[in-house]
């Protein structure tokens, strides 16, 4: 199977090109990490162009929308979240007892916000849903959160704003010197955020691909990316959704036929192995996969401190 592909320009008017490639050029796929930040939306859209196309989704989510299009190639959150807290276990209990979350007002945002409050017991010190790039809003401040994260004692931050400048977060905590004695915990990190991590700074995080991690099938993926264009820092965003091209291809050629309905038939099931080990997709479309725990510190990369082999996607339709 060889694959033609389009940019859509990408966001905000993603979702209007995207829909407008589907209803006029043929487009037998979208493979998008972005699209998701209203996921019904773009079921509508597709719903009213009676199309049936597969949305290969590649980054992270919360895991409680299983739409009729989409599958999914990033994490959970219902499976970053408890793999963090177990890594978290052996410190003392009391470090975790007053969590501080942050994530984004977004439809998505907001839900990831709802299952932190659960799954992180509802003993709550404060929940912030902080501003994304909208015209004469900051994205990227959080002086302010941070002070009050500080003021009501929190020791652990949960960081889910999905956005890369979600790092200015625990910088800007080094910089007010309210870190020391915290746990920055995000549910999204990646090896260009490590890089960005000022002296001082540290955090932990679930991803399902780690850079540095030494094994050969993982280094032979870095050297492949490295080998490219604009693959100088090779992260787990390059590798989800490169999955979701070698799931899209697998299921197409399971099925016997390059099409987006022969696309869904294989896609259903689909075990396809990847660098890091096997991924299959569940009824609901989302992955069983491997994930690993990491840290970072100022200035360093991401190393990855525990892997786990198989964790289910835990996702709630």
């Amino acid at each position: 199977v060889e694959f033609v592909y389009r940019d859509d320009g990408g966001s905000p008017p993603s979702q209007t090109a995207v829909t407008a490639l589907v209803a006029e050029e043929g487009c037998e796929a979208i493979v998008s990490g972005f699209l998701m930040a209203s996921p019904r939306l773009i079921t509508v859209r597709l719903n009213a162009l009676d199309a049936s196309v597969p949305v290969l989704h590649g980054l992270w989510t919360d895991g409680s929308y299983c739409g009729p299009f989409t599958k999914h190639f990033g994490p959970t959150a219902r499976q970053i979240v408890p793999s963090i807290r177990a890594y978290l276990g052996d410190l003392d209990d009391g470090f975790r007892a007053r969590p501080f979350s942050i994530s984004n007002w977004t439809p998505s945002g907001r839900s990831v916000s709802e299952y932190l409050y659960g799954a992180l017991g509802g003993a709550h010190t404060g929940d912030a849903l902080v501003t994304t790039p909208v015209l004469g809003n900051h994205p990227g401040e959080y002086r302010a959160v941070m002070r009050w994260a500080h003021e009501v004692e929190s020791n652990i931050i949960w960081n889910a704003d999905p956005r890369p400048y979600a790092v200015n977060a625990v910088n800007q905590a080094v910089e007010l010197g309210i870190a020391e004695g915290k746990i920055f915990a995000h549910l999204d990190f990646s090896e260009w955020q490590a890089s960005q991590l000022v002296p001082g700074a540290s955090i932990v995080t679930c991803v399902p691909f780690v850079a540095s991690d030494p094994s050969p099938a993982v280094q032979d993926f870095v050297a492949r990316a490295n080998a490219m264009p604009g693959g100088e820092l090779v992260t787990h965003v390059a590798f989800t959704h490169y999955n979701s091209l070698m799931a899209l291809k697998a299921a197409m050629e399971r099925s016997g036929e390059a099409s987006a309905e022969a696309g869904f038939a294989g896609l259903d099931g689909l075990t396809i192995e990847t660098a890091t080990g096997p991924l299959t997709l569940d009824g609901a479309g989302y992955p069983t996969m491997p994930l690993f725990v990491a840290t970072a510190e100022g200035g360093g990369q991401l190393q990855v401190v525990q892997k786990i082999d198989r964790i289910e996607s835990r996702a709630t339709c």
